[in-house]
């Protein structure tokens, strides 16, 4: 099972330092539209995960995605989970659901956590998407890297998370192998041969990109580190191209048909 995700944010929307100004000129409708040509070339579907601000400032983006593909919450200002205390997440999720269903006239039920950012001491937030109509959650990785979750031993395959009262699927964004290389920055970084191989050698994919990811041409943020600096602009010449022959290579499905694929009577259970 290969599933497509993209978290659709500006290029400027870095993790460690995330800048919000107006002073930087937006591409994201033209990266958007970068992924939706993709898209519509290989007749794929993918689910979107929306910031609540970004819908705010570019809602005909969002209504023209929301028109042929699924739409999700990625957080009203994409700040990370574990920044965050519980009061504080149910105004951004609460936010973030609202701004996107006004926009788009749908029910929104899907989740991401920016930077996979829901460690154990944040299991409480998954109270919170229930009660707030999330059906489905794609924010814990097995992962170790800077700001990705660190829930240790979850199940390397979708799985159902029980708390009291009621469950939420899961879709893990996990890899057999070291690297998350299915993910936007590590895709960017692996020759086209070897993300063949590690995809032929997976059972289960979660992939997602942003925007930037499809973007040689953005400009060069000052003041990054060294590791930042490589780590969000080398590969970007690549990733189109890479995309498309992954694409045609192997058959993707979006959150929604994954779901209806699944006997969730026999995946495994986590009780949180």
């Amino acid at each position: 099972m290969n599933v497509l995700t993209f978290d659709i944010e500006e290029w400027f929307h870095l993790l460690d330092g995330a800048i919000y100004s107006n002073s930087y000129e937006s591409r994201l409708k033209r990266n958007t539209d970068t992924i939706l040509e993709i898209l519509e070339k290989h007749n794929t579907k993918a689910t979107f995960f929306i910031i609540g601000s970004v819908a705010k400032q570019y809602p005909d983006v969002v209504k023209t995605i929301a028109a042929k593909y699924e739409i999700g919450s990625h957080s009203m200002n994409h700040k990370l989970v574990y920044t965050m205390k519980r009061e504080a997440f149910r105004v951004d999720l609460q936010d973030s659901i609202h701004t996107l269903e006004d926009i788009t006239g749908k029910k929104i039920k899907y989740y991401r956590a920016p930077g996979l950012s829901i460690h154990k001491e944040q299991i409480a937030t998954f109270d919170i998407m229930a009660e707030n109509g999330i059906e489905i959650d794609s924010s814990l990785t097995s992962a170790h890297f800077y700001s990705y979750g660190r829930i240790k031993n979850i199940p390397q395959e979708p799985f159902l998370i029980k708390r009291q009262g009621f469950e939420i699927k899961e879709f893990p964004v996990v890899s057999k192998y070291p690297i998350l290389f299915s993910v936007g920055g590590y895709f960017r970084l692996f020759g086209y041969k070897a993300i063949k191989k590690m995809t032929q050698n997976s059972k289960y994919i979660t992939s997602y990109f942003h925007p930037r990811d499809f973007d040689a041409g953005q400009p060069m943020l000052q003041g990054l580190s060294l590791l930042r600096r490589f780590k969000s602009y080398y590969g970007l010449k690549q990733t189109k191209g890479k995309l498309d022959k992954w694409l045609t290579d192997f058959n993707f499905i979006d959150l929604d048909m994954a779901s209806q694929s699944i006997d969730w009577l026999k995946v495994p259970v986590v009780n949180l």
